[in-house]
C-alpha cells in the first residue's frame, strides 16, 4: 500500500511538471499571436484553454488528492476491526476543497471553445471534458462520504441502525423486504446485533397516515400495516417511514428520519430515545 501511495504522489508531481511545460508552450508569444488570428487561430486558442484546465487538474486536484490518499491509505484508515473515523473527519476539509476545485475546472472544461478545424484538437477537447466530468463526480461523492460517514459510523457516539434487505422476489419497484438486521457503530467499529427474517416483523401495526394521495394510490394493499406491501411505492422515504414506525411499535425503538433520508434511496433515520438509524440498501 505504501508503495502505491508513493507512486501516486510521484506520478502526480510528474503530471504537474509536464502540464506546466505544456501551459508555458501554449502561452508563448508566437502561440499567442497565432491564437489571436480569426478562424486560423481557433485550434491554438483551444489548445491554450486545454492546457489551462489540465494544469489546474494536476496542480489543484491530482497533487492534493495524492497527498490526502497518503494520509487515508488503507493501512492507516483501517485499524484492525474498525475504521479510523476521526482521521477521515480530519481530512474532510481537504477533500471538500479538492472537490470544489474539480467542480470549478469542470465548468472551465465545458467552456473550452470548439476548434474550427484540426480534429485531433477537437478530440482532445472532448476527451478532457469527459474525463473532467467523471473525476468531478467521483470527488463529489468522496467528499460527501467524508462528511457523512464519520457521524454515521459513531464518531460522535454509538449509533444503532435498522437495516432492511430487499429482494427481487416480487415484480415491484424495490422487490420485497426479505429480512432485516440491527447494526451498531461505535467510533468506527461495527457489530451486528440481530439478523432476522421478515416474519419477525409480526405486528400488529397501527396504520400510518402518509397523506391522501398515498392512500388513494396504495391504500388498498394496506402498506402501512402489512410489511409485505410496505415498499409498494417507488418513493423510498415512504417505506422508510413505515419501517420506522413498525420498529417503534414492535420494539419501542423510536426512530425518526434525518434530513438525508428524504433525498436519498439509502435513507437514514435517527432515534429520539437513542442514537439509532434506519438504513436500507439501494
Amino acid at each position: 500500500m505504501k508503495g502505491d501511495v508513493e507512486a501516486a504522489i510521484h506520478s502526480a508531481d510528474n503530471a504537474t511538471s509536464y502540464a506546466t511545460k505544456a501551459r508555458s508552450a501554449t502561452h508563448s508569444l508566437p502561440w499567442n499571436v497565432v491564437a489571436a488570428l480569426p478562424w486560423l487561430g481557433s485550434p491554438f486558442k483551444t489548445g491554450q484553454q486545454i492546457s489551462d484546465v489540465v494544469l489546474g487538474l494536476t496542480a489543484d486536484v491530482l497533487q492534493p488528492a495524492a497527498d490526502v490518499s497518503a494520509v487515508l491509505s488503507p493501512d492507516r484508515l483501517l485499524q484492525g476491526d474498525r475504521v479510523d473515523v476521526q482521521l477521515l473527519r480530519k481530512e474532510e476539509p481537504a477533500l471538500a476543497k479538492i472537490s470544489a476545485n474539480a467542480s470549478r475546472l469542470d465548468v472551465d472544461a465545458g467552456a473550452i471553445s470548439e476548434p474550427a478545424y484540426l480534429s485531433a484538437v477537437r478530440d482532445a477537447r472532448s476527451q478532457l471534458q469527459r474525463q473532467t466530468s467523471e473525476v468531478t463526480h467521483l470527488l463529489e461523492n468522496t467528499a460527501l462520504a467524508a462528511r457523512l460517514v464519520p457521524s454515521m459510523m459513531g464518531a460522535d457516539g454509538p449509533r444503532t441502525y435498522f437495516v432492511g434487505f430487499q429482494t427481487n422476489a416480487k415484480p415491484r419497484h424495490r422487490g420485497l423486504l426479505g429480512g432485516f438486521g440491527i447494526l451498531r457503530f461505535d467510533n468506527g467499529k461495527a457489530t451486528v446485533d440481530t439478523l432476522a427474517p421478515n416474519q419477525e416483523l409480526r405486528g400488529p401495526f397501527a396504520p400510518i397516515d402518509l397523506g391522501s394521495e398515498y392512500t388513494q394510490q396504495y391504500g388498498y394493499t394496506n402498506p402501512t400495516t402489512d410489511w409485505r406491501n410496505s415498499n409498494s411505492s417507488p418513493h423510498f422515504p415512504y417505506a422508510a417511514q413505515i419501517w420506522k414506525f413498525h420498529v417503534a411499535q414492535q420494539s419501542g425503538m423510536n426512530v425518526d428520519e434525518s434530513s438525508p433520508s428524504t433525498r436519498s434511496p439509502s435513507a437514514t433515520s435517527s432515534a429520539r430515545r437513542a442514537p439509532s438509524r434506519c438504513l436500507t440498501p439501494r
